[in-house]
């Protein structure tokens, strides 16, 4: 529970931070061009915090880099509503992806933890929380708009639910064997990099590494395409008002929600290889059905099987960190969500430059590309000497011995 609680209040605030941004152009009076250059600063914090971050978890762990990056977090969301101009924004902005990609890395340690604790999968449902949170801070954001609440208590909101959500959910999180080494006086070890014979890797940790970086780059790409270019070409090719074009988001928002809330049912029956080439051709191929639809209504059916294709693959990938053996576990993890989020944060530019080129339509035509190759490289990605548990998406349980305490999720 504690772990889905920590991407539920992410989502929430960035979705919070999402409607607010009209009103701090606004507010500042700056044009279009310098608010895109100033919000690329939110992903250089992002960057720079998951990749410090990873040499920090292998220091102090998880739990406490949680709630370093819940402080960073929730303080620098409320900056922008106490004005300050252009350069107080870039501070806040760079404070806020700092503090994301803190909480990012050491969730993703957690979520690695709680799911080889419980011996089966889990992962997609965890990461759903994540789109339950966005939807609601959604909500939460429009709703105080139309009241009137003014923007400074918007992002006050945000910032109180990340606090709430970190004292509630912090202590409850994993103890990371560094925690418990501290207090028993031992030489901590950490159970996560031992090779356990159902999931020994056939292949070089190093090799994996990489396969499981690149496939989170291209995974995330695809779904940074789908958000911020799904509803524009639907208003470009059809002609169609804002309004019904968001239908084309909305589709894929909510089937990409139920798909990681019923996915690892998915993985445990059929294994995670599997699906990752089924999720991976279905995606390609529903992303050919949007680019070659003859109707609006045709086009979100496709982003809407592109939501459920796509939704149970990046967990695959996470999951796959933990049968990955390796001295600096921080750092690998750090290697690998930081590959995604590349992905995410440049493959909304390079569609829009292909679009130069050739029409937005058929700049979708290299996600589906992408997708494709993906399905080369799953058997990579889940390559391992694999008993009958692992063929079925069930993990050989971390050794719980050290702690009283059942897994917490």
């Amino acid at each position: 529970m504690a772990t889905s609680a920590i991407y539920f209040q992410l989502g929430v605030v960035l979705a919070v931070w999402a409607v607010c941004i009209p009103q701090v152009r606004a507010e500042l009076k700056i044009s279009a061009s310098v608010l895109g250059s100033i919000l690329l600063t939110l992903g250089a914090g992002l960057l720079t915090g998951i990749q410090v971050g990873g040499p920090i978890l292998d220091r102090l762990g998880s739990r406490r880099i949680c709630g370093i990056g819940i402080g960073v977090f929730a303080t620098a969301i409320n900056i922008p509503g106490f004005g300050g101009g252009p350069a107080v924004l870039v501070i806040a902005l760079f404070g806020l992806g700092l503090g994301c990609g803190l909480i990012d890395i050491s969730v993703t340690d957690q979520a690695v933890r709680v799911e080889r604790a419980y011996g089966r999968s889990v992962m997609a449902s965890i990461h759903a929380f994540y789109s339950i949170g966005a939807t609601l801070g959604a909500g939460l954001g429009a709703g105080l708009q139309s009241v009137g609440a003014g923007l400074r208590i918007e992002l006050l909101s945000a910032a109180v639910i990340s606090l709430a959500t970190g004292l509630f959910a912090v202590p409850r999180l994993q103890d990371d064997p560094w925690e418990r080494a501290e207090s028993e006086g031992q030489v901590a070890e950490d159970p996560l990099s031992a090779r356990e014979p159902d999931r020994v890797q056939a292949h070089t940790p190093g090799m994996t590494i990489v396969v499981l970086a690149v496939l989170a780059a291209v995974f995330m790409l695809a779904e940074g395409v789908a958000s911020d270019w799904g509803a524009l070409e639907s208003i470009d090719r059809y002609g169609i008002a804002k309004p019904s074009a968001a239908l084309a988001l909305v589709a894929f928002t909510t089937s990409m929600t139920v798909g990681r809330l019923t996915i690892d049912q998915v993985v445990r029956r059929v294994g995670p290889a599997v699906v990752l080439r089924a999720g991976g051709s279905l995606a390609a191929t529903a992303l050919v059905l949007v680019v070659f639809a003859p109707t609006f209504w045709v086009a979100v059916l496709g982003w809407g099987v592109f939501g459920l294709a796509i939704a149970g693959l990046l967990p695959q990938i996470f999951s796959a960190l933990g049968g990955v053996s390796s001295d600096n576990r921080g750092r690998t993890i750090s290697h690998v969500v930081g590959a995604g989020y590349v992905g995410l944060l440049s493959g909304p530019g390079v569609i829009g430059w292909l679009s130069h080129f050739v029409s937005l339509r058929y700049a979708l035509v290299l996600p589906a590309g992408l997708c494709v190759a993906s399905v080369t490289l799953a058997g990579r990605a889940t390559g391992r000497v694999p008993g009958r548990a692992a063929a079925r998406g069930q993990l050989a349980p971390t050794d719980q011995s050290s702690s009283t305490t059942a897994p917490r999720n």
